[in-house]
């Protein structure tokens, strides 16, 4: 009798020990495929140069891609889709939206298409510095910007990554206050708060696509422009602006995000894999990012750009030109809650990285 006890209690641990073995080894036997868009283009980067652009989102995507295959065994394939194979920027967060595609990862400027609340957070000359805007966008009003994000989009924000601080570029004559604005025609991207921003400055704001804004440019159908450091270069924008003034009233972010119901039919293991390799490549695009900045900043002067660096006074001014109109025009659009926290959250972090 005890033998036989014996015999069906091992055989019993034998057949939960094949169960939890194959119910293991089903989920690394099923292989998920993950579509990743991002609208830049493609680069390669090695020690001693790079092919391509140090600012692109790419970066970011085939350190995820490399980390995500790596540690799930080839559990998840991770496809990556750049330089709008799969639509627009406002075209693939739609995808995401509609799970056609499980990720995106796509510029800012995009996000209060879908949550105008992001308004709060492009006011000109809010963030002084990356570690203040990090500061502001993983602490509370952060966390919740990604809840309501998440509640109205359906796309979980994994990590944040930039292209970094935004900056004017003109050919007619340098800018080094906002009265030398006057009169010039700028190009914007299709935003309303951009064309308040340029209007504050005393331009004419011009919306004109990014594919046609080299020729535009080149024909003075614009007179100047604002990007960051790594479009400006990519696009050889350098070829048609001769000044440069570089006054970061703009930080750029690159949300990594995923669709929520495609993330949490994935196993704990595989979430937390994902949201690990979303922070690490985020990391590494902005380090690559910064090198780039720093060879940016001599490649145009030797390209013949006139680079100017406003001092603190001009800041000033331009901030107090620009902040008042935009922050208006915000609040009339989103309410006084999401401004005022932004605002004073940004208070907050520069007072804890940098004291009073």
């Amino acid at each position: 009798m005890r033998k036989k006890f014996i015999s069906i209690s091992m055989g019993i641990c034998i057949v939960m020990t094949l169960l939890v073995i194959l119910s293991f080894a089903n989920v690394y036997a099923e292989k998920i495929v993950i579509k990743y868009a991002h609208n830049d283009t493609v680069n390669n980067i090695t020690f001693k140069d790079t092919d391509g652009n140090y600012g692109s989102a790419h970066t970011q995507a085939i350190v995820f891609k490399r980390i995500v295959e790596e540690r799930t065994y080839g559990g998840i394939q991770v496809d990556i889709y750049p330089a709008r194979q799969l639509g627009t920027d406002i075209e693939v967060i739609q995808s995401a939206e509609k799970e056609i595609i499980q990720m995106v990862q796509v510029p800012s400027p995009n996000l209060p298409a879908f949550v105008p609340e992001w308004m709060a957070f492009t006011i000109p000359y809010l963030f002084t510095s990356p570690q203040v805007a990090y500061k502001v966008l993983e602490g509370p009003v952060g966390i919740k910007f990604e809840k309501l994000w998440l509640e109205k989009t359906e796309l979980r924000i994994l990590s944040w990554a930039h292209a970094g601080f935004v900056h004017w570029t003109t050919s007619t004559r340098p800018v080094h206050g906002p009265a030398d604005f006057k009169g010039m025609k700028i190009r914007i991207m299709a935003s309303p708060e951009k064309v308040k921003l340029v209007e504050s400055l005393g331009g004419h704001a011009v919306v004109i696509s990014w594919g046609e804004l080299y020729a535009a440019l080149q024909q003075g159908v614009a007179d100047g422009h604002e990007n960051p450091y790594c479009f400006i270069d990519v696009a050889k924008l350098y070829e048609v602006q001769k000044y440069l003034t570089v006054d970061g009233h703009e930080f750029r972010m690159y949300p990594l995000q995923i669709n929520e119901k495609f993330y949490q039919s994935l196993s704990p293991e595989y979430q937390r894999i994902i949201k690990d390799a979303a922070e690490i490549s985020a990391m590494a695009y902005r380090g690559v990012l910064e090198l780039g900045n720093t060879l940016w900043a001599k490649s145009f002067t030797e390209k013949g750009m006139e680079i100017y660096y406003p001092t603190q006074k001009e800041l000033e001014e331009f901030s107090k030109v620009t902040r008042g109109p935009l922050t208006d025009y915000v609040r009339s659009q989103i309410g006084d809650e999401w401004v005022d926290e932004v605002l004073n959250a940004t208070k907050q972090a520069e007072k804890s990285l940098y004291g009073d």
